[in-house]
């Protein structure tokens, strides 16, 4: 329901008897047809653009929670960029926003380029539009990070990082998948310097910084045989054992050809 009566831009009101949905369907809390189209026809007219209003459930239990998504992504075509504003927003539902905002990057490859929360200041008598786009951030690297956990491959973080330590761990990750770990180790030891050096403009990446850091030590070790063993027990643990089988060979034929030496 419309609490207070739209303002034109003359600063007429577009009237309540047109703004409002008749009291009855308030109550019945079903709005109908003829109302929701005064509604479109004022809002439209009022921001000069094509307005879709779209009833969605209370999102209380899980199926409505997966309902209110599905409702959201309807709206989305692929590929569109997504403004999203949880002002006022009811009780819980600013979230679920977040789950929307992925669901919509992932399903429908959209750019989510901000999630708008207004908020107004009594004390100083104003008010303040906020971006919370980067909680999308954080979770571009938790997604980041699960990926690493699952392949080994450095490269999920290349554009995250981007720049020349994000070309460093790009090449790492080539390197390695074609078993070139002496030259892995080189590109991810420039990147790992590089990350330790800068202080990092991206507060995200400041919150994973000595994570990314750690799985990357192993760079500074003069020891193929100790990483081509790690990454042998990682491709084990994730079922991936042709990998597995090959890379734990070459660390064997490793491990000899140092005794040799």
């Amino acid at each position: 329901m419309i609490g207070n009566p739209l303002v034109t831009p003359q600063g007429g009101s577009i009237g309540r008897a047109r703004a409002r949905f008749k009291v009855e369907r308030v109550e019945a809390r079903v709005p109908g047809k003829s109302q929701q189209w005064c509604v479109y026809s004022c809002l439209s007219r009022h921001l000069g653009c094509d307005v879709r209003l779209v009833l969605i459930p209370y999102a209380r239990s899980g199926p409505e929670q997966v309902e209110l998504l599905r409702v959201i992504a309807q709206q989305v075509e692929s590929g569109d960029r997504v403004h999203m504003d949880i002002t006022h927003g009811y009780r819980h539902l600013p979230m679920l926003i977040l789950l929307a905002a992925l669901h919509l990057r992932t399903i429908k490859g959209s750019r989510v380029e901000g999630i708008w929360y207004g908020s107004y200041d009594q004390d100083e008598q104003s008010a303040a539009v906020h971006d919370l786009q980067g909680v999308m951030r954080i979770a571009s690297w938790i997604d980041a990070l699960s990926v690493y956990n699952h392949t080994s491959d450095y490269s999920v973080f290349s554009g995250l990082i981007g720049g020349e330590a994000g070309g460093h761990l790009a090449n790492a990750a080539f390197f390695e998948s074609i078993n070139r770990i002496g030259q892995a180790r080189g590109e991810a030891r420039k990147a790992r310097r590089l990350i330790e050096a800068q202080n990092g403009s991206d507060p995200a990446e400041r919150l994973f910084r000595n994570e990314l850091l750690r799985r990357l030590e192993w760079a500074e070790q003069n020891n193929f045989y100790r990483r081509q063993r790690e990454l042998a027990l990682e491709y084990l643990e994730h079922g991936r054992y042709l990998e597995s089988a090959l890379v734990g060979y070459e660390a064997f034929i490793t491990t000899c050809c140092r005794r040799l030496h």
